[in-house]
């Protein structure tokens, strides 16, 4: 398994794995028009990569607020089910975290919607703690 950095060549396999992992229905083109848009000053995006096609990605930016230390916050973390449960969600996850402490940044936060119980399993066992529950709240333009 290899973890780098994801290019817009990528897409259409980001888009695959958001679509049907995430449930996030989206176009190729959209994708590769936000990967082209991507601020490497304050955000990365990752791909796992196994025997040459990219099973998995996380998303990743720098949090900062007023009210606290910056932190890297993840907007996107899947891996693809035929990959899952053999390391490329933790490796990718640890990329992000190496990422943000390069970064001098104080930690990782993340949301995970109430119904992805085994994301949540998941992410205790990487030793993240849930500190509330939130509603997420949308307005289009």
């Amino acid at each position: 398994m290899i973890i780098r950095e994801a290019r817009p060549e990528d897409s259409s396999a980001i888009c695959r794995i958001s679509s049907r992992e995430l449930g996030y229905p989206c176009t190729e083109a959209l994708v590769k028009r936000q990967m082209e848009a991507v601020d490497r000053k304050r955000e990365a995006v990752f791909v796992a990569e196994i025997n040459g096609g990219v099973c998995g990605f996380i998303h990743a930016e720098q949090y900062c607020t007023l009210y606290m230390e910056p932190m890297v916050n993840i907007l996107g973390l899947a891996v693809s089910q035929e990959y899952q449960r053999q390391g490329a969600g933790r490796a990718l996850l640890a990329q992000a975290e190496r990422w943000g402490k390069n970064l001098g940044l104080r930690g990782v936060r993340l949301n995970s919607g109430m119904k992805r119980t085994e994301a949540h399993k998941f992410y205790r066992a990487m030793g993240y703690g849930s500190e509330k529950a939130q509603l997420r709240f949308l307005k289009d333009f």
